[in-house]
């Protein structure tokens, strides 16, 4: 947890991800990158590789472009960590 606290503070930005009420990712921005943490990320089939992390529950993908939003597959993973968040009631908070 202290790792995250570092890294929220080190972001130029963080915002939360939520749907129907329910936290299920958020978006760190950093000078050279952005990093989109899915509070259930690790329940998710990732056949393309894109989510790094091998934690229990959260995965990230990093952003250094903006070809990075279609090229990783952005909207398709957000869709899948909701529908994660939904189905584990997944509490972790996603930047902690």
């Amino acid at each position: 947890m202290a790792r995250q606290i570092l890294m929220a503070a080190r972001a130029v930005s963080a915002r939360l991800f939520v749907s129907d009420d329910l936290p299920f990712g958020g978006v760190l921005a950093y000078k050279q990158h952005v990093w989109v943490a899915l509070s259930c990320g690790a329940s998710i089939a990732d056949s393309l590789a894109h989510l790094d992390g091998a934690g229990k529950g959260r995965c990230h993908s990093k952003l250094s472009s903006i070809d990075d939003i279609n090229g990783k597959h952005l909207v398709a993973y957000l869709t899948l960590g909701v529908q994660a968040a939904q189905e584990q009631a997944c509490h972790r908070h996603p930047l902690e």
